[in-house]
């Protein structure tokens, strides 16, 4: 992947993560333009203003968010178009050269079909990884950043509290991580083994069918599917527990934040308008 940016998309990824900060710190206003037109409507009521002048300029501002932040999701949806088939290609590409550069004994003791499986995949790794690198740290990060700056400005303990979150949630998803990739890994070998030898058998079928081996390459293709099997269900039962957690810390910061900003509304330290912000910069961040 390094390989791939450094000579090829240096410049497009770039440009997609500018982008994609571009539109998820457009984005992270929302609450706070919401805020203040709540305010604003709070405001008005009390002191018989016109809609005109206390409600529609913020209306404007919450479209103009609306619009800006669609347009550079747009934007980077087209530079993502003309970047990804592209990386995948190429990896695929240079992945089959250096495969080819192998010597005949490679070959013997692989399984061509497991060969071609793993080129395949590294293709879509890369996509995969691009996406990660390029948009979900990128959003996430910025979500952080700009929600964390608009939480300190309504009372600091806020942001404090999403700084504390956000360190011990972090450190235990990294851990977690690490096993996932682990577990994975082992998954991506088992489909590969398995579809070689699946490929290999269909390539020969011919020899099968001549030794009469049909019922002997199902039983023996069977251990490969079974050993497949059961690296699936390991990852889909580790990615539960990982889901279960991911939800439940997502759920305790959301009613930590609602439940210190809904305090802090009644006793009057915070605006209505503040409440709201804080509520939904807190659901922007446990969804991204």
């Amino acid at each position: 992947i390094r390989f791939l940016i450094g000579r090829h998309f240096r410049g497009r990824i770039f440009a997609l993560v500018a982008l994609a900060a571009s539109a998820t710190s457009i984005d992270a206003f929302g609450p706070y333009a919401l805020s203040n037109l709540i305010n604003a409507i709070t405001k008005a009521v009390a002191e018989h203003e016109s809609f005109g002048s206390a409600i529609l300029p913020w209306l404007g501002v919450l479209a103009a968010i609306s619009l800006g932040s669609t347009l550079a999701y747009r934007v980077y949806e087209a530079v993502d178009v003309e970047t990804s088939p592209r990386m995948r290609a190429l990896a695929q590409k240079y992945l089959f050269t250096y495969l080819m550069g192998h010597s005949p004994r490679y070959f013997q003791e692989n399984f061509a079909g497991k060969l071609g499986q793993k080129v395949k995949q590294a293709g879509q790794a890369s996509i995969a990884v691009v996406n990660i690198l390029a948009f979900e740290m990128v959003r996430v990060a910025m979500l952080m950043l700009v929600g964390g700056v608009l939480m300190y400005r309504a009372h600091a303990q806020y942001a404090f509290v999403l700084i504390a979150w956000a360190v011990l949630y972090l450190g235990i998803v990294v851990s977690l991580a690490r096993r996932c990739v682990v577990l994975s890994k082992a998954l991506s070998d088992e489909v590969s083994t398995s579809t070689g030898r699946l490929i290999d058998a269909i390539a020969n079928s011919d020899l099968v069918r001549a030794f009469a081996k049909a019922d002997y390459e199902r039983r023996f293709l069977s251990h490969f599917l079974a050993d497949e099997m059961n690296a699936s269900r390991r990852l889909r039962t580790f990615l539960i527990v990982m889901r279960v957690f991911m939800s439940a810390a997502a759920l305790a910061l959301l009613l930590g934040l609602v439940a210190l900003a809904g305090m802090d509304a009644l006793s009057g330290a915070i605006s209505v308008g503040q409440f709201a912000m804080i509520f939904f910069l807190a659901n922007q961040i446990i969804r991204s």
